[in-house]
């Protein structure tokens, strides 16, 4: 007879979640592995196998400054030698779905019940004042924000359509153009793209994994001039898009349109 496994381990999943500034909440993938009962290397091989279901916004890697940020909040990390990599409320839900084990799926209900107290508890923090000048001012505040925030709305919106045009379109990019669209100095750009593993340097050209060639972030051709033939790597506008995501929380600026 087929019964529900019945988890006895009594995890404090809530105090496991991490919150890093201008990120969403997240858990550890180390702490999910223990709530799931595997290993951290199970579910990271899951999530590589099923790369398209975790976009930057459901399963990161913590940079150098997230890391301190992290330690401060838990003290230790399990892996020293590597930033670990961290998954959101969408990413938790997701790896459950991945995983598809019966521990997963009744864990997975216990985590989602510990996001959603966590983003209620915050959110109504926000909004309840505690007395009547308290409330003036969260009042004022508020009204001062939406002023601010339909000014720069009205501002950027010629360049967010732009660059909606531009990423939506079929056009190839330069790496040195790709970098300039996203600020960042080309070089720079390249060899973080190089640090990241996203590219590999071969015979004079940085070439695009195989990964995100397979989904469509790059073409590599073959380009005819005067004095032969040489391999160029494009960037798409899908991976324009995927690039300036994936770069903001190093960059924190604007894109630059000429």
């Amino acid at each position: 007879m087929n019964e529900i496994i019945k988890i006895e381990k009594t995890v404090n999943i809530e105090s496991k979640i991490i919150s890093l500034p201008g990120r969403p909440n997240a858990m550890l993938d180390s702490d999910l592995a223990g709530i799931y009962d595997t290993d951290t290397s199970v579910i990271n091989r899951a999530v590589k196998r099923n790369f398209e279901r975790f976009p930057d916004d459901f399963y990161f890697q913590a940079t150098d400054i997230e890391v301190e940020i992290i330690k401060c909040q838990i003290g230790t990390l399990h892996s020293p030698r590597a930033n670990p990599h961290l998954f959101t409320h969408n990413g938790a839900n997701m790896l459950s779905a991945v995983l598809h084990t019966p521990i997963a799926i009744e864990r997975s209900i216990q985590i989602n019940r510990a996001f959603s107290e966590m983003e209620s508890r915050i959110a109504l923090g926000k909004l309840i004042p505690k007395n009547y000048p308290e409330a003036l001012r969260a009042l004022a505040v508020e009204v001062e924000r939406r002023v601010e925030a339909e000014k720069i709305i009205e501002e950027q919106a010629p360049k967010v359509a732009a660059y909606e045009d531009l990423i939506n379109s079929d056009g190839l990019f330069t790496l040195t153009e790709a970098g300039k669209l996203i600020n960042k100095n080309p070089n720079k750009f390249t060899e973080l793209l190089r640090k990241k593993k996203i590219l590999y340097y071969r015979n004079g050209v940085n070439i695009p994994t195989q990964r995100y060639l397979n989904v469509g972030y790059f073409e590599v051709k073959a380009v005819q001039s005067s004095g032969g033939s040489y391999t160029q790597t494009y960037v798409t506008g899908r991976g324009l898009g995927w690039l300036k995501r994936r770069m903001i929380p190093e960059t924190q600026q604007s894109i630059i349109f000429n």
